[in-house]
C-alpha cells in the first residue's frame, strides 16, 4: 500500500498534441480567442505571402488585441529572420528579393514592438530547416506549450499529403494564403 509520499514514479513518454475537439476545422478557429500562427518559411522566401497580405493579417491580429477581443500571435524561426536579414542586405541579390525582404523585416519589427511577432529562440530547426521530421517535432512542441490556443500552420503545401496530415496530427491546422484571409474576413 502506498501513502501520499511514497508512490511509485511513473514515467510517461508525452503524447503528440492532437485536435482538442470534434468540432470541423472550418469553424474551430473561428471560435477560439487565442491563436498561433505559424508561417512556412516559404511563404516569404518564394513570395507566396505578399507583403501587403502580410500586414493585414497582422493588422488584424493587432486589432484584436487591442480592442480584446481574442489574442493572436505570428511565430517566426530565427533562420528565417536571418536570412531576411542577409539575404535582404547582399549586395549580389536581384534589387526586387532585395527590397521585398527589406520590406518583411520592417513590417516584421514594427509587430514585434506591438506584441504580434514573436520570433522564437534558436532551435532544432534553424540548423536543419529543412528536414519535415525536424518540422514535426518542432510543431508538436509549440502545440503542447500552447495548449488552449487554435494552430495554424500556413503553408501551401496540402493537407491530403503525407506531411500535411502528420502537420495535422500535431494540433495544427493547415491554410493556404486565400483560406486563411476568408477565415479572418481580410
Amino acid at each position: 500500500m502506498y501513502g501520499f509520499f511514497n508512490q511509485p514514479t511513473i514515467h510517461r513518454q508525452s503524447k503528440p498534441y492532437y485536435a482538442r475537439s470534434a468540432v470541423s476545422s472550418s469553424s474551430s478557429v473561428t471560435f477560439q480567442r487565442r491563436g498561433v500562427l505559424l508561417i512556412d518559411d516559404i511563404q516569404f522566401t518564394v513570395g507566396a505571402l505578399d507583403p501587403k497580405l502580410f500586414r493585414m493579417i497582422l493588422e488584424r491580429f493587432s486589432n484584436w488585441r487591442e480592442s480584446g477581443s481574442s489574442s493572436w500571435w505570428v511565430k517566426l524561426h530565427t533562420h528565417l529572420r536571418q536570412t531576411l536579414i542577409l539575404d535582404g542586405t547582399s549586395s549580389y541579390s536581384d534589387s526586387k528579393i532585395v527590397e521585398k525582404y527589406a520590406h518583411y523585416e520592417e513590417i516584421i519589427k514594427e509587430y514585434e514592438n506591438l506584441k504580434v511577432i514573436q520570433t522564437m529562440k534558436p532551435h532544432e530547426c534553424d540548423k536543419n530547416k529543412n528536414d519535415a521530421n525536424i518540422l514535426l517535432k518542432c510543431l508538436s512542441h509549440i502545440a503542447n506549450t500552447n495548449r488552449k490556443c487554435a494552430m495554424i500552420y500556413l503553408t501551401d503545401m496540402s493537407k491530403d499529403s503525407s506531411v500535411g496530415k502528420q502537420i495535422t496530427c500535431t494540433g495544427f491546422e493547415i491554410y493556404r494564403s486565400v483560406e486563411l484571409l476568408k477565415k479572418f474576413d481580410i
